[in-house]
Formats: structure tokens, C-alpha cells, sequence
């Protein structure tokens, strides 16, 4: 619904500005305090209140813009989902099979031999966009510096992302947006920008 929607989109504008700009922010300001620099804790103090300035324009402009074109929030059979299917935090790309009662769904492993099925909370369940529709509402949404959830290539686990790259027509004529995978650095500590269909990125989980 509205509200939900709304909700996802400003999370997903604090925890980006939180995760960079507060942390640096009170980094900086411990290092002026120290050294007894005043003038710089005014810049940092300025700094600050620009990013809140920021926070607000972004939660105001998802307000006016009200709930996303082709968005839903009700699952159906035959969905394409990622689902949380382990006590440890495992979020996997599933089927949804049938709907047990209004807190339950129940789903099925797509990369499983055997179609392994699990019973999961609703709330573990995230839809991936499906129709022109949605993957519409999903590249005007997932933009730099959006956090996301999105499959890693060659795999079918889903993790936490950033978006570094608006959505753009791939190789393999997906429409895919580039990201940067958490904890995802290489031997030389780069962490390397992957195109990722946006058939397979969710807004992050609530609990993540």
C-alpha cells in the first residue's frame, strides 16, 4: 500500500546517508574537537544540516510522488520472489506456490532439483518485478545511491547492494542497473560495479 511503499523509499535515504555522511561526518568532528579546531567543527556542524536538508527533500519528493506506477503488494501463485528460508539470514530466488492463510506463503527453490519447498513469514517474502509495468516503476526507482537487494551473478542468493549506475539495456538485453555488492572487495580491495537485471532486485528487507 501507500503508506509501505513510502516507508521502503525513506529507509532507503537514511540508511545511505547514514551509512556515508554520519559516519564521516562524526569521524571528522571527533578529529576537530580534538585538536581544538573550531572552525572546522562549524563545516562539519554546516555539513550536517545540509544532508538533513537533503533527507527531507527526498522523503518530501517520495510523498508528492505518492505510490510507484505498476507497484503491488499482494503475492500470487506463480510469483517470482526472493524469500528468506533459513534461521541464519539465507534470501533465495523462489516460485511462490500457494498462500497459507494471510501470514503465510509457501515457495519453492527454483534452482533445486527436487523443487524444494518452504513454508516462510509473509513478511520474508519480497516481490520481484514481472511486468513491463513494474520493471517501469523499478528503473525509475532504483537509482545511485539506492540500497537494494539483488541476486549475485551465477547465483540465485540475494544480498545487499548499491546502486552505482541508473538502469540501461545490458548485453543480454535485460534491462539491468549496475551495483555494488557489500562485502564484495577483490584481492587488490576494489569492489567492482556488476550489471544486474532489475527483474531480479528487490527494495531492501525490513530486518536485513
Amino acid at each position: 500500500n501507500r503508506s509501505e511503499v513510502l516507508w521502503e523509499r525513506a529507509k532507503v535515504v537514511v540508511q545511505t546517508l547514514s551509512m556515508k555522511t554520519f559516519e564521516e561526518s562524526m569521524s571528522k568532528a571527533q578529529a576537530a574537537l580534538r585538536e581544538h579546531d573550531m572552525r572546522r567543527l562549524v563545516e562539519i556542524y554546516q555539513t550536517a544540516l545540509e544532508v538533513e536538508s537533503r533527507l527531507l527533500e527526498e522523503i518530501d519528493s517520495a510523498l508528492d510522488e505518492g505510490p510507484l506506477a505498476g507497484a503491488r503488494t499482494e503475492l500470487a501463485v506463480d510469483d517470482q520472489v526472493a524469500a528468506k528460508v533459513a534461521s541464519h539470514g539465507l534470501w533465495i530466488l523462489a516460485r511462490v506456490v500457494g498462500l497459507v492463510g494471510p501470514d503465510d506463503v509457501e515457495v519453492e527453490d527454483v534452482d533445486d532439483d527436487n523443487l524444494r519447498r518452504f513454508k516462510v513469514k509473509r513478511t520474508d517474502v519480497l516481490l520481484l518485478p514481472k511486468t513491463a509495468a513494474e520493471i517501469a516503476a523499478a528503473r525509475a526507482t532504483y537509482k545511485p545511491p539506492n540500497v537494494v537487494f539483488a541476486m549475485y551473478p551465477e547465483t540465485t542468493s540475494f544480498y545487499k547492494a548499491q546502486v552505482v549506475a541508473p538502469a540501461h539495456i545490458s548485453s543480454s538485453g535485460d534491462d539491468a542497473c549496475l551495483v555494488r555488492f557489500a562485502d564484495d572487495e577483490d584481492d587488490d580491495g576494489n569492489v567492482p560495479a556488476r550489471p544486474i537485471p532489475l527483474r531480479f532486485i528487490a527494495q531492501l528487507p525490513v530486518a536485513i
